[in-house]
């Protein structure tokens, strides 16, 4: 067997070098069609457009093509019969196909598209028309034209249906009449077939009334050629005088019949009566052309007015026997003594006018300025009532907000314990199931007399725990609607620390005026909404003057809550009147610019009428009236006037976000000026006029909305008592 010889190192090399010099000829042969193996032949003349033609000089019947791949021309020939036309550069007939100079149009009509005929009438050249010309059909020659594609016009008077349409072919327009029921009338856009609403000449009264409408020469459109003065209203097509101003406030009493023009009417029938607070009659009749105004808004009721009023009841805080009060010399009694941060609270029971008391061991969980927080630990586990991760918060919600803003509404706490802040105590054991909050000043402002039940002693707020069901934010408001109290009751019974057995039996009464007050501290705490003002708002049928003085508390929970919104309002109303109260500091800080001294007032003076009332002395009637339509005017916002808008008689105040805590500070008039509110608007809602309740509330309101008709109506007061607010607004 013959052997192949080793490849030794030279030879590997020899071999390699013959690999690396047959590779380019490998390459080389390389070609996208694999039948193709050498390259590509150059280009058979000049380059040219794919499928282009061209004629052949000096031979008819030839013509040549650009390859499809431009890479030159390929040679054809023309169909026996025809032959290359230069002109065209394409094969027509040998034969004549059209007159010499001959035109026609081509395209669509009114274009400037056409074709003449070729010299040698072979075929047909494309020659548009020039410019502006069109191409006339009937001619084949180039026309001006008569008009632009679209354009109309009318062709008669002004209730005339004569309308013309430019043509397609744009050389003349036809006609393209309106229905007999329409008038041609000139846009800017053109001339447009508008159906007849009137005769030419008619007059009539606009929707709101406040300006008289002629026909147009078209019979097309009733347009404005009077307007009526904000004292007049427009009645059978003429501007009259008008006994209800357009958006200004006017108040009716027991007189003749005010006459109502034809209009939209906002009305607060207002029972002045401070007896009782007993259903009577409704105290107003409106006879004539009545009937609801149209688009009425429905009521939004929400969930923050259903909650029970006893979350905030103080029902018979007030009422302690005033022997068991007394203190020999009348002197404080010395701070509570403190072992480890803990002492005994002794919570009383309002059910047993405090005869009754609960003792509780709690545990000091921090300090501040003006605070001291308690949890009760007596059952529950440390953190359980007042957890860990809330109370840095807790604490500076009422060390930052709560306190501060109380005391510039209400002024300073008492400190009779003489430890210089408040004591909250977090229990899970409050007198009533229902209640979140409770302060008892009647007993805890003063030192329990020896052998009487001991209660305990200082400035003392009681609440539920954390753990309870209400938010935090719920909670610190509730906390400083019983704030205010402290503060309000300390001041009240400062003059008979020294003597308790002195107080006058009268000490609490005004029992919803003095409510009201603490409810409108939730209001301008800035930690969550007034949810009574809500309640109220959305109830107004409990709104009862009697109330406000009355030394007892009603027994249904959801009037009661009403009741505490209706007292807070009539609050708010005073301190606005007397100024009110303003937000500065990016809506961080609450500064007295006014209502203090109405709160004062209210504070210190002796319980009964003489003190529920404004500072500027208007007698009840007035007042009330002035705001019942401040209420009404919440409810009307930009459809009155600008001088009521502006009236400081109609003002209640506005609430702003509070950038720190995330509720509202200031009155809860509006769906947005609550948390997580769902809707916008003001809460109160009128009731359409066929809608009207039969009967009346004495001390009450009702706010009705009325659509008198182009006949007008006549309405009546009854009643000395009854006064209606009236407003006549724009649609």
């Amino acid at each position: 067997m013959a052997t192949r010889p080793l490849l030794g190192p030279s030879s590997a090399l020899r071999v390699t070098s013959l690999v690396t010099l047959l590779l380019p000829a490998v390459l080389a042969a390389c070609s996208d069609n694999p039948r193709q193996t050498n390259t590509q032949p150059a280009i058979p003349g000049d380059a040219c457009t794919p499928a282009a033609q061209r004629c052949v000089d000096g031979s008819p019947a030839d013509l040549e093509i650009c390859r499809t791949d431009g890479r030159g021309w390929i040679s054809s020939q023309c169909p026996v019969g025809s032959s290359c036309a230069p002109a065209s550069n394409t094969c027509v007939s040998n034969a004549v196909s059209c007159t010499a100079g001959a035109t026609r149009c081509t395209g669509s009509p009114g274009t400037a598209a056409r074709e003449t005929c070729s010299s040698d009438g072979s075929g047909w050249l494309s020659q548009p028309c020039e410019g502006e010309l069109v191409c006339d059909s009937s001619t084949g020659s180039c026309a001006t034209p008569a008009c632009d594609p679209g354009e109309s016009k009318c062709d008669g008077g002004p209730t005339d249906p004569g309308r013309s349409v430019c043509a397609d072919s744009r050389l003349a327009f036809m006609a393209l009449p309106c229905a007999d029921d329409a008038s041609c009338v000139t846009t800017p856009t053109g001339a447009k077939c508008v159906t007849r609403v009137c005769t030419p000449g008619d007059r009539r009264c606009a929707a709101d009334h406040m300006a008289v409408l002629t026909c147009d020469a078209s019979g097309t459109v009733m347009a404005p050629s009077k307007t009526c003065s904000a004292n007049q209203v427009c009645m059978a097509a003429d501007c009259v005088a008008s006994a209800t101003p357009f958006g200004d406030v006017v108040v009716e009493q027991q007189t003749p019949e005010l006459e109502l023009g034809p209009g939209r009417y906002a009305l607060a029938v207002v029972d002045t009566s401070i007896a009782n607070d007993l259903e009577n009659a409704l105290p107003v009749q409106v006879v004539g052309d009545v009937a609801d105004p149209p688009a009425m808004t429905p009521p939004k009721l929400t969930s923050v007015g259903q909650r029970a009023c006893v979350s905030l009841e103080l029902v018979r805080h007030y009422r302690a026997p005033v022997e068991s009060r007394a203190s020999p010399g009348g002197a404080p009694a010395p701070m509570w003594t403190r072992s480890d941060d803990t002492r005994e609270f002794h919570v009383p029971d309002p059910a047993t006018n405090g005869a009754v008391v609960f003792v509780r061991t709690a545990k000091l969980r921090a300090v501040g300025q003006y605070v001291n927080l308690w949890e009760d630990q007596t059952i529950s586990a440390p953190g359980t009532l007042l957890p860990d991760s809330l109370l840095s918060d807790v604490l500076s919600r009422l060390d930052d907000a709560v306190i501060p803003r109380v005391k510039v509404m209400s002024g300073d706490p008492t400190d009779v314990d003489g430890n210089g802040r408040i004591d909250y105590l977090f229990t899970d054991v409050l007198p009533t199931a229902a209640a979140a909050a409770i302060v008892f000043p009647r007993a805890t402002l003063f030192p329990s007399a020896p052998g009487a039940v001991q209660t305990d002693f200082g400035e003392i707020v009681y609440s539920q725990g954390l753990n309870a069901g209400l938010g935090e934010a719920e909670l610190m408001a509730i906390l400083a609607h019983e704030t205010q109290h402290l503060v309000y009751f300390g001041r009240r019974l400062a003059p008979y620390f020294a003597d308790p057995a002195s107080i006058p039996a009268s000490i609490g009464d005004d029992v919803y005026a003095v409510e009201g007050l603490a409810t409108a501290a939730m209001a301008w705490s800035g930690q969550y909404f007034a949810p009574p003002m809500v309640a109220a708002l959305e109830q107004p049928s409990e709104f009862s003057l009697w109330r406000l003085s009355s030394s007892e508390y009603l027994q249904d929970a959801s009037v009661n809550l009403a009741s505490y919104g209706y007292g807070a309002l009539v609050q708010q109303y005073f301190m606005q009147q007397a100024g009110g109260f303003t937000v500065q500091g990016s809506g961080s800080l609450m500064v007295d610019s006014g209502g203090a001294a109405q709160v004062d007032a209210f504070t210190l003076a002796p319980s009964g009428w003489a003190r529920i009332g404004p500072l500027d002395g208007r007698p009840l009637a007035s007042w009330y009236a002035d705001f019942a339509a401040a209420l009404l005017v919440e409810t009307l916002g930009s459809k009155v006037s600008a001088a009521t808008a502006s009236d400081p008689l109609y003002q209640l105040g506005a609430a702003v976000a509070d950038p720190v805590w995330g509720g509202f500070i200031g009155p809860t008039l509006r769906y947005e000026w609550t948390v997580g509110a769902s809707a916008s608007g003001p809460i109160l809602q009128r009731v359409p006029w066929s809608q009207r309740p039969a009967t009346l509330k004495a001390g009450g309101m009702s706010f009705l909305d009325l659509g008198v008709g182009e006949a007008g109506a006549k309405l009546a007061v009854g009643g000395a008592d009854t006064r209606v607010v009236i407003v006549r607004y724009e649609p």
